[in-house]
């Protein structure tokens, strides 16, 4: 969005509709956003009783509503992607709806960096549908907002085989989006025995590779080279189960 809310000037902006997509199956959470559940993965080991992660509180396990009259302007905010299912959000801007709506806003009821926008208008499942009715409506916005759910894979051994998954990213992103999850790959193999929550999905985000985050370029680079991974992946939270899911699985 504009400095000040409002849809970008066509001057010098890139189409969000510009998308990288790269094939991840060949040779080669943020800082500030609330992760309500955590599971590491660890491949290669022998796989324990997993424990239960701790339940997700009330907040996080529905979506909660923000809405603007159409006279205030656009909401202030801009999201990672105008592809796929949902809209990450991965800034704030300072001074727009949405800023001064936390400002008086309890803490749960606070839209935050890595929050999921989920439904615009009633518009839901795509996200460049969405985006549009955010930049475009000239009517009272509704905008669904879902927490989000964040699992970590630790230790992927590029040597054990390709990562499997076709990734695509925005240059202006801050992490990768899951196209697809191919049949045959490191992914695969965990999510033949990882605890459902944690299997690796269409339409989940890698934001983390290695410990870098915030760019989605530079994490494509580690995927692409890195002899071994750390990956953390982020989703809208959806199920009670999802907070329970298991801390630690292998293959």
């Amino acid at each position: 969005f504009g400095p000040q809310g409002g849809p970008p000037s066509r001057a010098g902006v890139r189409k969000p509709r510009l998308m990288m997509r790269w094939p991840c199956c060949c040779d080669a959470g943020e800082s500030t956003e609330r992760s309500f559940a955590r599971a590491a993965v660890v491949l290669g080991e022998e796989p324990a009783e997993a424990p239960e992660a701790p339940a997700a509180p009330p907040e996080a396990q529905k979506d909660f509503e923000l809405r603007w009259p159409g006279a205030v302007g656009r909401p202030g905010l801009s999201v990672d992607f105008a592809v796929g299912a949902f809209l990450r959000v991965n800034a704030i801007e300072t001074g727009g709806p949405i800023f001064w709506h936390n400002h008086r806003s309890s803490s749960c009821d606070r839209i935050q960096v890595g929050d999921f926008i989920v439904a615009v208008n009633g518009i839901s499942g795509d996200a460049s549908f969405m985006r549009d009715a955010l930049w475009k409506s000239r009517d009272e916005l509704v905008v669904s907002v879902r927490r989000p759910f964040v699992f970590s894979l630790v230790g992927l051994r590029r040597a054990e085989g390709l990562l499997g998954c076709t990734l695509k990213y925005h240059p202006r992103s801050t992490s990768l989006l899951v196209q697809e999850v191919h049949h045959s790959g490191l992914i695969a193999t965990w999510n033949q025995t990882a605890p459902t929550a944690t299997h690796v999905r269409e339409n989940d985000h890698i934001i983390s590779a290695n410990g870098l985050h915030k760019d989605a370029f530079g994490i494509l680079q580690l995927v692409q080279t890195c002899d071994s991974l750390d990956l953390v992946i982020s989703r809208p939270f959806s199920t009670v189960c999802e907070a329970r899911a298991g801390a630690v699985g292998s293959t």
